[in-house]
């Protein structure tokens, strides 16, 4: 029984570290535009970054469970988006299937690592302010 716990204890501490090791995952909306304006009334996509840095690598990310703003990216790409040497993920999101309103702010990414990264399968949350354009 202390064998078993203290083997469980090793792997929650090691996990830890490598967790806290690594920032959370960071997020551009509409890489290249200040500020981040989303026109509502408007056809199209909006891409976001979910960006290569501190340790996180954006290939970690399962691209099946991404959701930004309540919507699935219509599609995915590996690029350097930051220009950093890094290969980051760059999602489009249809603005009709965003949930977001004239008075939204930010805007929030969640999405899932695949289970053979480092540490396993874990939830990552990131948000990006945004400015609501138009109508």
């Amino acid at each position: 029984m202390k064998k078993t716990l203290g083997m469980c204890l090793f792997t929650l501490v090691l996990i830890m570290g490598l967790v806290s090791a690594v920032s959370a995952c960071d997020i551009d909306i509409k890489p290249w535009s200040n500020p981040n304006a989303i026109n509502l009334g408007s056809n199209g996509v909006v891409p976001v970054a979910i960006l290569t840095e501190g340790g996180f690598h954006a290939c970690w990310v399962n691209p099946s469970t991404i959701l930004f703003a309540g919507a699935k990216p219509v599609r995915t790409a590996m690029e350097d988006v930051d220009c950093d040497g890094d290969l980051d993920m760059i999602c489009h999101f249809d603005k009709k299937d965003l949930q977001l309103s004239a008075s939204s702010q930010s805007a929030t990414l969640e999405c899932w690592t695949f289970s053979n990264c480092p540490w396993g399968s874990f939830h990552f949350v990131a948000s990006d302010s945004i400015k609501i354009a138009g109508k």
